[in-house]
């Protein structure tokens, strides 16, 4: 067990400690590159002695700015674990369990896989006895070139084969089905504006013609 203690020689009020790391070489740059800390209080709140008793994980990194000396402002908190055990990336103070602020791109999370892989996000029953029944999100899971919401086989499980909605890369909407197969019950939206609703090779077509909608 290895203990840091930091005796501010003050009241206690948020004060952060910290461990850094710097590398440097025959030229000068500024340090240090990464820094790691701890703060305390709840998310720059210690004004009482149980609030003391609290503290958050902090990590800066640095994005220099000059070529030499001490980092500045570029030195900046970029993720945090606080008092709760929340998370925040870009945020000194998150409010669920997982919190992401948008900083600079255009979308602040990004899930990825190897190519052919897929791509998805379970939200799922975790009680010690599920009741419901898991859902997946994603893409390129069941069907190529798709997004799909899809319902677990079997309540709690994590078998994900028949997609509920899927989206194909032409603007196609499928429910109840994955392709154009008429045999298959379900509903068939079409970027040309089509809709198609499908039972055992029976179809309801309604199109829209010119400025006038007809069902054919």
């Amino acid at each position: 067990l290895l203990t840091l203690h930091h005796d501010t020689g003050a009241d206690l009020n948020t004060q952060k400690s910290f461990i850094d790391f710097s590398f440097e070489d025959d030229n000068t740059n500024e340090t240090p590159q990464v820094r790691i800390g701890a703060e305390i209080g709840q998310n720059a709140n210690a004004d009482s002695q149980e609030k003391e008793g609290s503290g958050a994980f902090v990590v800066y990194t640095n994005n220099a700015e000059s070529t030499s000396g001490a980092a500045g402002a570029s030195l900046v908190e970029r993720m945090r674990v606080d008092y709760r055990g929340y998370v925040g990336i870009g945020t000194a103070s998150p409010g669920v369990e997982l919190d992401i602020k948008r900083t600079a791109n255009a979308y602040p999370l990004r899930i990825g896989s190897q190519t052919g892989q897929g791509r998805a996000i379970v939200f799922a029953d975790v009680a010690g006895t599920p009741t419901k029944y898991n859902w997946l999100v994603g893409s390129q899971y069941n069907i190529d070139n798709a997004f799909e919401i899809t319902p677990s086989t079997a309540i709690g499980g994590y078998t994900f084969s028949n997609p509920g909605l899927l989206v194909s890369t032409s603007g196609n909407v499928f429910i109840g089905k994955t392709n154009n197969d008429l045999a298959n019950a379900g509903l068939i939206l079409r970027g040309s504006g089509e809709m198609l609703l499908t039972r055992a090779g029976d179809v309801a077509n309604f199109n829209r013609t010119g400025s006038n909608g007809v069902v054919t």
